[in-house]
């Protein structure tokens, strides 16, 4: 298959100047923020990125990474290219709070030239998911406001041109934080998306936006899209062909290059993903503001076991940890679980309502080509 690897096997060895840096290399820096360099890089000093590949330390770098085996055939690879060899990474930022509900990871790679910013998505922590369920309820959730001062922050230490990228939630970041800086717009060279949630409220259609950002922001999603079709997403977003069902399809290793290299985008999202999104759509149409904070809250209440809970920690045991689930539902206040029933129910009933949707869109297209006289 076709894929950032393949990307590495091809251009690997070839430096900027003659292929010039483009979104592949941005998809291979945001896959990289997913491994675990907390222990061989600080938030000041910047280090050579092939120096901690070729140390051959993968477990270590592995370490809560869903896809393990991926990830080590990939580091390898990194670890016998030339094309980032003068490449240095630091400015490293890992910051959970559970009590405030916050995931933040963000890394700084250092290219003669540039810089690339890249904040890491959602990692193994359930901490991280329910701030991405917040998202749901909240303009700003903590990570968003602190990627706007960690691209600040990097920018004045260095002054250069930058990208700012990231994959998943590390995406929405990206444009976030570049549409609070505008101010150093002209400095930004691009801002890559891959496949992030879209915003609760109108960012991607202010005035602000489009004159000044808009034609800097690449947002790109997999024509199996679930993550970067939900929420308020921008009308210019491309769909990359890929493989895997619902989530899988959400990893950047089932994304498929062409044989010259370069994403093989499709026309749209395929109909699976079009449905989720009208149905994502009605439920945020049926429910208010306060009934999703609700349900969020109640949600992750349920699912989290402990304060430090991972999503590895469900798959490890996934029958004891639902009988745990069930037991800490059956001990919430029955006027929470009244609550989560009926959001539950309406959330359910935006499926066959997207399906209604579907067909009334179909009939409305025929009707417009029928010409009255």
């Amino acid at each position: 298959m076709k894929n950032i690897i393949y990307y590495l096997s091809k251009k690997g060895n070839i430096p900027l100047s003659e292929y010039p840096f483009n979104e592949v290399d941005g998809l291979i820096l945001s896959q990289i923020s997913y491994l675990n360099f907390g222990p061989f890089i600080s938030a000041i000093e910047p280090i050579n990125m092939l120096d901690i590949f070729r140390n051959k330390q993968y477990e270590t770098l592995v370490e809560d990474c869903l896809t393990p085996k991926n990830n080590i055939k990939f580091i390898k690879m990194l670890a016998e290219s030339t094309r980032y060899e003068d490449v240095k990474v630091g400015h490293l930022v890992d910051d959970i709070d559970v009590d405030a509900v916050k995931q933040f990871y963000a890394e700084t790679f250092i290219f003669p030239d540039f810089l690339y910013i890249v904040f890491r998505g959602t990692d193994t922590s359930l901490n991280g998911w329910h701030e991405d369920f917040n998202m749901a309820f909240m303009n700003e959730v903590p990570a968003q406001k602190e990627a706007i001062t960690y691209v600040r922050k990097i920018y004045e230490i260095y002054k250069k041109k930058i990208y700012i990228g990231g994959h998943s939630k590390g995406g929405n970041l990206a444009v976030y934080s570049a549409y609070h800086n505008l101010d150093i717009v002209d400095d930004i060279i691009e801002v890559h998306n891959f496949d992030g949630p879209g915003f609760s409220d109108d960012i991607y259609y202010r005035d602000d936006y489009i004159n000044k950002l808009f034609p800097k922001v690449k947002n790109y999603s997999t024509q199996k899209a679930i993550i970067g079709v939900l929420l308020n997403h921008s009308d210019n977003l491309r769909f990359i062909k890929g493989k895997g069902f619902l989530i899988l399809a959400h990893d950047p290793y089932n994304w498929i290059l062409k044989k010259d290299c370069t994403f093989a985008f499709v026309k749209k999202n395929n109909p699976t993903s079009r449905f989720f999104a009208r149905a994502t759509m009605h439920f945020f149409e049926e429910t208010s503001t306060t009934q999703r904070e609700k349900f969020v809250d109640t949600l992750f209440k349920v699912i989290i076991a402990e304060k430090n809970s991972k999503v590895l920690d469900i798959t490890k045991d996934f029958k004891s940890y639902y009988k745990g689930i069930k037991t800490r539902y059956k001990e919430l206040p029955k006027v929470e679980k009244d609550d989560f029933k009926s959001i539950l129910k309406v959330f359910r009933k935006c499926f066959p309502r997207a399906i209604g949707t579907k067909i009334k869109d179909i009939f409305d297209k025929k009707n417009k080509k029928i010409k009255i006289k």
